[in-house]
């Protein structure tokens, strides 16, 4: 879904715009009292996240590093350095695979640092194959 943000955006604008209401989405999913059950006019993607961050437990905080990430890539247009891209693939790709380890119940050092080194090579594979299609 974070992926398509950006390539469905008709400018940065209206990808700014996207990003926001996906942060302000998973703010709502966190609140205190914030319904179990999934909302009716809810888009589906927000009905699973909501089953899945209570069913396992989710952390918000990865959620919020994925968004805020790509967010501000969006207006910084492009990454500046190895370390940027260093940081950007370990915000993003590395984030979701500890939200897939939260989701098992893994909770491991070994395991958290696997997910780190892969997030990075999948998040710098990311960028890579979006900047050749650019």
């Amino acid at each position: 879904e974070m992926e398509n943000v950006e390539s469905n955006a008709k400018n940065p604008m209206a990808a700014a715009i996207r990003y926001q209401w996906w942060k302000d989405s998973v703010e709502k999913l966190y609140e205190p009292g914030a319904s179990v059950v999934p909302l009716r006019n809810e888009p589906p993607v927000l009905q699973v996240l909501r089953r899945l961050t209570r069913k396992h437990g989710l952390s918000k905080q990865w959620f919020s590093r994925v968004i805020s990430t790509r967010a501000d890539l969006v207006e910084q247009q492009q990454l500046q350095s190895m370390e940027d891209l260093n940081k950007y693939a370990e915000s993003t790709a590395a984030s979701l695979l500890y939200l897939w380890l939260e989701a098992l119940g893994v909770k491991d050092v070994q395991a958290d640092h696997a997910a780190s080194h892969i997030g990075r090579a999948i998040g710098i594979a990311a960028v890579l194959r979006h900047t050749l299609h650019d």
